[in-house]
């Protein structure tokens, strides 16, 4: 018996005891992946139904399994808005799907362009093959944030048409949030001198692209780096004046940690999954502005 049928049998039997002990009428269930698509849906829908997140607080999206109580919650929703790329969706929205057929499908990164996930210059060697899939972090950036508000925006209202009227009404509340933080980057970083930093998990890339910094990452494609990799990231760094390594708690910091020894780089936690997402991004734009 695989995990996953494992984990099925004990959410289904949860699912039953929780039927038989209460009958009560519940709000509309939706379910989302990370917390940041959770914070869009929440402002989007208010009072009117219940978000659930697939991938708590501390957890890496990359590797997650869902518990049996989620399963449960997950047998109740209406529709589920997916990032579109993360290793979590990879390994586990096929088997969700074909457990609840009926259960729909957003992905909120539809008509995003995405980027290739592949290694910079400073971190790549003969066997990387040149293509490793679409990176997929694409609420890093307040511009690409838009664009998913909106998709959230229609699944929801696909969902739940009735109370449109009101959706629409949070979404550009919403949106007006986005558009300020747009404008704190914006400030933040059109006189910025030195645009090029390094991160241990690539989570920056579109934040990057869409305000044209450079993101040097020290794991890729869930691997840790070779030694060859970390002196390259050393000599950029050393290259670039780079002084500043981003790290998330839910990743592994020891590489990251004898990176900053060799290169004179401060170590910066950050969050870019954090359920507050325009602070989290904010706290990184304050960062990158101040050194």
């Amino acid at each position: 018996m695989n995990k996953f049928i494992s984990i099925l049998i004990v959410g289904l039997l949860s699912f039953s005891l929780n039927s038989c002990i209460s009958k009560k009428k519940d709000k509309p269930v939706i379910t989302v992946t990370i917390l940041p698509l959770k914070y869009f849906a929440d402002q989007i829908v208010g009072n009117k139904m219940d978000v659930m997140c697939m991938v708590p607080a501390g957890s890496n999206p990359e590797s997650y399994d869902p518990s049996p109580n989620q399963l449960v919650t997950l047998s109740k929703s209406k529709s589920y808005l997916a990032v579109g790329e993360l290793g979590f969706e990879l390994a586990w929205l096929s088997k969700l799907q074909q457990n609840q057929p009926a259960l729909k499908i957003y992905k909120t990164s539809k008509g995003i362009p995405l980027i290739e996930h592949k290694h910079n210059d400073s971190h790549r060697n003969d066997d990387d093959g040149g293509h490793f899939g679409l990176d997929p972090h694409t609420w890093s950036s307040p511009k690409t944030a838009r664009v998913i508000a909106q998709n959230i925006l229609t699944a929801i209202i696909e969902t739940d048409p009735k109370n449109e009227k009101l959706y629409r009404k949070n979404f550009v509340l919403l949106i007006s949030e986005i558009d300020q933080t747009d404008s704190v980057f914006s400030k933040k970083f059109r006189t910025l001198k030195n645009r090029s930093f390094l991160i241990y998990h690539p989570a920056l890339t579109y934040l990057a692209r869409d305000y044209g910094l450079n993101q040097y990452s020290v794991e890729f494609n869930g691997k840790e780096p070779t030694p060859q990799h970390l002196k390259m990231l050393v000599d950029a760094a050393k290259k670039h004046d780079i002084r500043v390594i981003f790290i998330q708690k839910e990743f592994d910091s020891k590489n990251a940690q004898i990176l900053a020894q060799e290169s004179g780089c401060k170590i910066v936690v950050i969050d870019p999954l954090s359920y507050q997402w325009s602070k989290g991004l904010t706290d990184i734009a304050i960062a990158l502005a101040s050194e």
